[in-house]
């Protein structure tokens, strides 16, 4: 969720991937992953909006 989010804002819409969250951050969140792993890894989506019962 970005900072300014309010109350209402809906969740099910603000899912990013890793990697989204990396270049927002300037974090390396898992930097033990291999080089070749890391685009697929890091570039998808995890599937937490279906967890949550986004539809």
């Amino acid at each position: 969720m970005q900072q300014n989010a309010s109350r209402r804002d809906d969740y099910c819409f603000t899912e990013v991937t890793v990697g989204e969250v990396e270049a927002r951050t300037g974090l390396d969140i898992m930097p033990m992953l291999p080089v070749e792993s890391e685009s697929s890894v890091e570039g998808k989506l995890g599937g937490l909006s279906l967890q949550l019962g986004c539809s």
